[in-house]
C-alpha cells in the first residue's frame, strides 16, 4: 500500500494511537530521505520530535501544520522542553526546511511556502537565541540543564537519580537556611519592639 500523506491519523474523539503515528512518521521519513532535498542533510533526527508535538500537543498531522501550528511547535514548545544545544537550532530549521520543501515538490503542500517563510536566517538566529535563553525553559527542562551544567549525567538514570538527590538536598538546605533568616529576623524585630517600649516607659 502506497504511503498517504493526507491520511487522518486521528480517530473521532482526537486520538492518536501511537502505532498508526510511528508508521505515519516511519513512511514519510522514508520517502524523505531518497528525496533531493535530503542530501545534505546529516540525519533528519528531530523530524520525528516536530511531528509527534504537532501530534501530541497540537492534534495535527505533518500535512495538516500550518504556519502558526509550526511557530508554535519551534519557537514555543522547542525552547520550553528540548534539552539540546543551543547551536542545534540551526539544524532543526534546516531538517524542518528540507522537509517542507519535499512536502511541497512531491505533494503539493498547500501552506508550505508560508511555513518556509519561519525558517530564513532570522527564524534560524531566533530559535537558536530562544534555545539558549533561561527565561523560555520549562521546568524539567531546567531541572536537566542545571544537572548537566553540575557535571551530572544526564543520560543515565544514574546520573539523573544522583542529581536528584543533589538538587533536592540543595533545596533543603536552601528552605533551612531561609526558616534560619526569617528566625533571626523575628529575633531581631523582637528586639527593637522591646527596646522601642523601654524607651517609650523612660520617656513617661
Amino acid at each position: 500500500m502506497s504511503f498517504d500523506i493526507r491520511s487522518s491519523l486521528f480517530s473521532p474523539d482526537g486520538e492518536c494511537d501511537d502505532q498508526v503515528f510511528d508508521a505515519y512518521v516511519d513512511a514519510l521519513l522514508r520517502e524523505f530521505e531518497r528525496s533531493p532535498e535530503f542530501e545534505g542533510l546529516e540525519d533528519a533526527g528531530w523530524i520525528p520530535i516536530v511531528l509527534d508535538y504537532g501530534r501530541g500537543y497540537l492534534g495535527r498531522s505533518a500535512w495538516d501544520l500550518g504556519p502558526a501550528e509550526l511557530d508554535e511547535i519551534l519557537f514555543e514548545l522547542f525552547p520550553r522542553k528540548v534539552s539540546c544545544p543551543a547551536s542545534d537550532g540551526s539544524v532543526i530549521i534546516a531538517e524542518v526546511r528540507a522537509l517542507l520543501q519535499f512536502m511541497d515538490r512531491v505533494y503539493a503542500k498547500p501552506d508550505a511556502a508560508a511555513c518556509m517563510a519561519l525558517l530564513d536566517a532570522e527564524g534560524e538566529a531566533r530559535l537558536v537565541s530562544y534555545l539558549g535563553d533561561r527565561r523560555r525553559f520549562g521546568m524539567a527542562k531546567t531541572f536537566h540543564v542545571d544537572g548537566q551544567e553540575a557535571g551530572f549525567d544526564m543520560t543515565s538514570e544514574r546520573g539523573l537519580q544522583a542529581w536528584m538527590q543533589a538538587h533536592n538536598a540543595a533545596l533543603a538546605a536552601d528552605r533551612t537556611e531561609t526558616r534560619r533568616k526569617v528566625d533571626a529576623q523575628a529575633k531581631a524585630r523582637k528586639r527593637r519592639q522591646k527596646a522601642a517600649r523601654r524607651k517609650n516607659r523612660k520617656k513617661r
